[in-house]
């Protein structure tokens, strides 16, 4: 078993966080596409790196009020 000298496991790092960069913009464009349920998909696989991004939070928030909710026009409807 070969040893990694620290530049392969910088490499290995920098994969590793891309990977879940790329899983949160994509949950992200697909939330903003009317998408939830695998933008919640894609989102939750990476609350354990980004625990602390609040943004993060909210965007799972909103993945779940839209899967429960996709509509609010009985809510703002009118009387007459």
């Amino acid at each position: 078993i070969e040893q990694l000298n620290s530049n392969d496991k910088q490499l290995i790092v920098h994969n590793i966080n891309r990977k879940y960069e790329i899983l949160y913009n994509l949950g992200i464009q697909l939330l903003f596409k009317h998408q939830p349920l695998p933008a919640f998909e894609c989102l939750i696989d990476v609350i354990n790196i980004y625990s602390n991004n609040v943004r993060l939070w909210l965007r799972l928030a909103e993945c779940c009020i839209m899967i429960h909710r996709s509509s609010n026009d009985d809510i703002f409807k009118l009387e007459e």
